[in-house]
C-alpha cells in the first residue's frame, strides 16, 4: 500500500510530481494504472503537495494536474477498499482464530495479541520520534520545514488523533480497567491544546520549541502507560514490526 510516503526527507514527491508534470505522463489519466508509479507520488501526502503547495496548486480545471489529482484521489480510493477487504476478509478471521488448526499466521493466540499490542507501541513510537522529532530536530538546528502535512496544516492536528486511535486500540486489547493509560492519554490532549502553531513552524523559538518537547513526553509517557497496564499483565513484551532493520 502507498497511503503516506513520509518523511520525504530527499523531496521525492514533489521531484516525482514535477517530473509527471513537466513531461504530461498519460499515466495521470489511467487510475489503474497508476498504481505501477512510484511510491512518491501515489497517496496522501502526494494529493497534500498538489493541492496546498503553490507551486503546484494554481492550476484550471481541466488541466493536467487536475486530472493527476483526481487520478490520485482514485488510487487512494482502490487502496482504502482493498485494505477494508482484506481486514474484514480472510485476516480477520486469521487474528480471531489465533491458535486454532491450520492457522499459519498466529500459532498461539498470544501471537495475535503481541502483533496487535506492537501495532499499538509502534504507532506512538512513530508519533513521538518522527511526527514530533522531524519538525523539531536539534536544538541547534530545528526543521520546520519538515513537519508532516505542513501544507494542509496538519501537524499538530495529527498528534492527538494518532495518539487517541492507539489509545482506543489499546483498550479494546484489555480487559481491566486503565487508570493510567487515561491519564496519560489526557496529558496529550492538554499538551496539544497549549501549543499555538498547528504546523509548528516556530519550533525555532525556544518556548515553542519546549511546548512541542512536552507534549512528545506525553506521547512517550502514553507509551510507558500502555506497556505498565497492558503489556506486563498479559506477559507480553513487543515484537517486530515494519520499522525494524534486519
Amino acid at each position: 500500500m502507498s497511503l503516506s510516503f513520509w518523511p520525504d526527507a530527499r523531496g521525492s514527491t514533489q521531484r516525482t510530481l514535477a517530473g509527471l508534470i513537466a513531461e504530461e505522463d498519460p499515466i495521470a489519466r489511467d487510475p489503474e494504472g497508476y498504481a505501477e508509479v512510484s511510491i512518491a507520488a501515489r497517496g496522501f501526502f502526494a494529493l497534500d503537495m498538489l493541492l496546498f503547495d503553490p507551486g503546484f496548486s494554481d492550476y484550471a480545471p481541466g488541466s493536467y494536474t487536475c486530472d493527476l489529482v483526481t487520478t490520485i484521489g482514485a488510487d487512494l480510493a482502490h487502496q482504502a477498499e482493498a485494505l477494508n477487504a482484506a481486514w474484514s476478509g480472510d485476516f480477520a478471521t486469521t487474528l480471531r482464530q489465533a491458535g486454532a488448526e491450520g492457522n499459519a499466521t498466529y500459532l498461539h493466540e498470544d501471537e495475535a495479541l503481541r502483533a496487535i499490542y506492537t501495532q499499538i507501541l509502534t504507532s506512538l513510537e512513530f508519533t513521538a520520534e518522527t511526527r514530533l522529532g522531524q519538525p523539531m530536530g536539534r536544538v541547534d538546528r530545528p526543521r520546520p520545514a519538515r513537519a508532516e502535512a505542513r501544507r494542509s496544516g496538519r501537524p499538530l492536528r495529527n498528534v492527538p488523533l494518532a495518539s487517541q486511535a492507539a489509545y482506543a486500540l489499546a483498550t479494546a486489547l484489555a480487559d481491566h480497567d486503565l487508570p493510567q493509560t487515561d491519564a496519560a492519554m489526557q496529558r496529550v490532549r492538554a499538551a496539544a491544546a497549549r501549543i499555538a502553531d498547528p504546523v509548528f513552524q516556530d519550533v525555532t523559538d525556544s518556548q515553542a520549541r519546549l511546548r512541542v518537547e512536552v507534549l512528545q513526553q506525553a506521547v512517550r509517557s502514553l507509551r510507558t502507560a500502555i506497556g505498565t497496564e497492558i503489556g506486563a499483565p498479559l506477559g507480553i513484551a513487543p515484537g517486530f514490526n515494519a520499522q525494524d532493520g534486519d
